[in-house]
């Protein structure tokens, strides 16, 4: 049987991933994994105008940062109701699932 996963990512992921590396570790390592998240099989979502004025409600409700109120538009417009993260803000969203990445294994 074979798993087949959706998943989704913007510009502003990528560029907030990428410079949280930069800054803690290396440009380099940075470099690296902008690399490697560019040549994920994933799609990459646009973001419009309409997501930005979307996210002012979510950042002024949330204790998230601008880009992942940003990224919250993005998901809720694809009716995407599972997210993977870290960030403890999405937790606050009853009609959203947050999986940490270390039990997502367990998830499959």
């Amino acid at each position: 049987m074979e798993f087949q996963q959706n998943t989704l990512r913007t510009l502003l992921n990528i560029a907030e991933i990428v410079e949280l590396v930069d800054r803690k570790i290396s440009r380099k390592s940075a470099i690296n994994v902008a690399g490697l998240l560019i040549a994920l099989l994933m799609d990459i979502a646009d973001v419009v105008k309409e997501h930005e004025i979307d996210a002012f409600s979510y950042f002024s409700k949330l204790k998230a940062n601008y880009f992942d109120t940003i990224f919250l538009s993005v998901i809720k417009e694809r009716f995407i109701d599972t997210i993977i993260t870290n960030d403890s803000h999405f937790e606050e969203l009853k009609d959203l699932k947050v999986i940490k990445p270390l039990d997502y294994s367990l998830v499959l």
